[in-house]
């Protein structure tokens, strides 16, 4: 015969649905009304201070936001797959949001517009079921059901002349990699507010073609290349962060840093 006792009782906030619980790695992880809750965190007495989460805490606010606003939807579910995990809100009846962890930088980012009824992998490649047609696409093709996939991403700020003395920011350089087409804009965010996204430009373009006498087996086409120019901005301020959004086919870009041009000011 089998017998059970009771070990111990751990609090924690309720979960968003029955069977929302996702393992990432070696953890177990919560989607709770508050935020994802790693189940050690709740047996350490933690689950309820985000600070103690961590990494796992940074989104808590924004997400018990959109639990509060979109509760009474069904199709809430979580998945991990090849370092990142994804949490999927149901905001509509056939639109949803994925709050997406990549447990390898780590960092957090956010997906819209896709109608993700739930994910699923096989054979090494990730799908989700739509729940717009019953259809199923494979994820992370490099297009959005064959157009450009749009991010955007603003940094962290950082303040150049230091924190009681402002700057005049006359030019910037992101260096961003991708592996095929690929336009951007760029923006300079001062003081924390956000800038005006400003003129589209070509990212990559092709490396020209042999020349005539070259070795015979030469590419009459290299591979693509990645532009890496400074461009002019304007802006005086303590604070600043590049933004900068992307559309793009290529199946990777990388956006590694960012280099800014300033002069520094006077006493604030």
């Amino acid at each position: 015969a089998t017998s059970f006792s009771l070990v111990g009782k751990f609090n924690a906030p309720a979960l968003v649905e029955k069977g929302a619980i996702v393992k990432v790695g070696g953890e177990l992880v919560l989607m709770t009304v508050s935020g994802p809750i790693p189940i050690t965190a709740v047996h350490g007495g933690v689950a309820f201070s985000p600070d103690a989460l961590a990494d796992w805490g940074k989104v808590a606010p924004s997400w018990k936001s959109d639990y509060q606003r979109y509760k009474a939807n069904d199709g809430w579910s979580a998945h991990f797959f090849d370092g990142i995990t994804y949490f999927n809100f149901p905001t509509g009846t056939n639109t949803t949001k994925q709050y997406v962890y990549n447990t390898r930088i780590p960092a957090w980012t956010t997906y819209i517009n896709m109608p993700v009824a739930h994910m699923a992998d096989y054979a090494g490649t990730l799908y989700f079921g739509s729940y717009n047609n019953g259809a199923i696409y494979r994820h992370g093709t490099g297009s959005d059901n064959g157009s450009g996939i749009i991010t955007l991403a603003r940094q962290g700020a950082a303040y150049p002349a230091g924190g009681s003395r402002g700057a005049k920011y006359n030019m910037f350089r992101t260096n961003i990699d991708a592996n095929g087409l690929a336009q951007v804009q760029f923006a300079l965010d001062i003081d924390f507010q956000d800038g005006t996204l400003g003129t589209v430009f070509d990212l990559s373009t092709s490396a020209s073609g042999a020349d005539w006498g070259d070795d015979w087996g030469s590419d009459w086409a290299g591979p693509t290349t990645t532009r890496r120019k400074w461009r002019s901005s304007h802006g005086y301020g303590r604070a600043v962060a590049p933004a900068v959004r992307t559309i793009s086919t290529a199946s990777d870009v990388k956006w590694w840093s960012s280099d800014i041009r300033a002069i520094p000011g006077g006493q604030l």
